[in-house]
């Protein structure tokens, strides 16, 4: 996939559509909670594996779409399919985890004040919305906890570059933006 192929893909109507219609799948209790790809999970070491089980059910099942949505590509390599079932493993740092209203105002914010969003982001952990500023973190922090879990640095480099605004040229990373944005 090309550059431009991601960022037509993620104009910023396409992706507030997008992330409306993820919100709204993680308010149905039946569908978050659905079962869990096990296959996709036995590819995680132990450590991996617990770290993920203490994410909320709607990521688990976001983390497994993605990862199949990859394998379903043909994708065998398993930095890649890791990355996809880790991507979004910062989005709970121990201790807090992003909601729902986390993630609407990421979406407004990144819409009508980039900056405003990028303050909030900088005062992670503190500050007045750690939740808000874990969904713009995520991605940096994700990778150092993936880097803790063992995951190799291709693994940790895509997750980092997982919400970059383009493919960065690696066709590798260009597959996960697709899957994410597909799941």
């Amino acid at each position: 996939m090309s550059t431009s192929a991601v960022v037509t893909e993620r104009s910023p109507v396409a992706y507030a559509r997008k992330r409306l219609r993820q919100g709204l799948r993680g308010l149905d209790p039946v569908r978050a909670g659905a079962h869990l790809d096990r296959s996709a999970l036995e590819l995680l070491s132990p450590a991996q594996r617990a770290r993920f089980l203490e994410m909320p059910a709607f990521d688990q099942q976001h983390l497994c779409r993605v990862a199949n949505h990859l394998r379903e590509q043909g994708i065998t390599d398993r930095d890649v399919i890791l990355a996809g079932l880790l991507h979004d493993i910062g989005k709970f740092d121990g201790v807090r985890a992003v909601r729902l209203t986390d993630r609407v105002g990421k979406v407004v914010l990144k819409r009508i004040s980039p900056a405003t969003l990028q303050n909030v982001a900088s005062s992670y952990p503190r500050g007045r919305f750690p939740g808000l500023a874990l969904t713009v973190r995520h991605p940096e922090l994700g990778a150092e906890i993936a880097r803790s879990l063992g995951c190799s640095e291709r693994t940790c480099w895509l997750i980092r570059n997982h919400e970059a605004e383009t493919d960065l040229g690696d066709p590798d990373l260009a597959r996960l933006q697709a899957a994410d944005f597909a799941s």
